[in-house]
């Protein structure tokens, strides 16, 4: 459990991009930048024995998981700046390939003993994130259950709130999808 006063809180950005057709090598060259993870449909989970139902790449941000989610959120829109026409191009053509939004989203995973952290982003970041075609996740997990159960949340799943852009896929909804 994490003392507030004493625990660093730890967030991570990413940007995941996904897709039914494409292998990873494909989404990557599509980018035009190295992505931090890859994996392909059918590839065996690392935390599990399920298999990923679909491709994707992952693009971290680069700040210190001490950094808050704003901080974060800029670190990963620079990083992604240089190539954010060709994720846009990107984005639009799974969807229409996919017949579903959210094949590329931006998430901000956040792990506090905070029962009701606060967030602010700026319209200038929901703005970029929206010029990538992709919509924009939080999830929360909130390291102490009794401070959890006040707040209302599930202690053992985080909660993901869409924010901006197109809808996402959660994790729930691509594994059994």
């Amino acid at each position: 459990m994490l003392d507030p006063a004493h625990e660093p809180e730890e967030t991570e950005a990413a940007l995941v991009i996904l897709s039914a057709t494409d292998t990873a090598e494909q989404l990557a060259a599509a980018v035009g930048l190295p992505p931090d993870r890859t994996w392909n449909r059918g590839d065996i989970r690392p935390v599990s024995t399920l298999p990923y139902p679909y491709s994707g790449v992952k693009y971290v941000s680069r700040a210190p998981s001490t950094a808050q989610p704003s901080a974060h959120l800029d670190d990963l829109l620079g990083k992604i700046a240089p190539v954010k026409a060709r994720v846009a191009a990107l984005s639009t053509r799974l969807a229409e390939q996919s017949g579903r939004a959210g094949m590329v989203r931006v998430s901000l995973l956040h792990q506090t003993a905070n029962p009701m952290p606060g967030y602010e982003f700026s319209p200038t970041q929901l703005a970029q994130v929206a010029e990538l075609g992709a919509g924009l996740g939080l999830s929360i997990a909130v390291d102490d259950a009794e401070e959890a159960s006040l707040a209302g949340s599930d202690p053992d799943h985080a909660g993901t709130v869409e924010l901006a852009g197109v809808g996402g896929v959660t994790d729930s909804q691509a594994a059994t999808s």
